[in-house]
């Protein structure tokens, strides 16, 4: 009996700990999914939930410097359209 006291109390200690980083990572991707592409999960493990943590950083990263590198063709677009007429 002790002993299933014992593993109910880690397992809700550790489940409430995963949850906390799901949560942050939902509330990053949420920020992504609206264009918030400089925002980073700071999150720092050596497991599969860090592992996802790096995977959207990259994937704000790449966002962020894709659309820069759009807004910058956009406005040379618009510069040499400004030059022609």
């Amino acid at each position: 009996l002790i002993l299933i006291v014992l593993l109910s109390l880690l397992s809700f200690y550790f489940g409430k700990r995963i949850a906390k980083y799901i949560a942050q990572i939902a509330y990053i991707c949420k920020k992504i999914s609206n264009g918030d592409f400089k925002i980073r999960a700071k999150i720092n493990r050596n497991d599969e939930i860090g592992e996802l943590a790096y995977s959207i950083n990259k994937m704000a990263e790449n966002l962020d410097e894709t659309t820069a590198s759009k807004k910058e063709l956009l406005l040379e677009i618009n510069k040499r359209k400004a030059v022609e007429t």
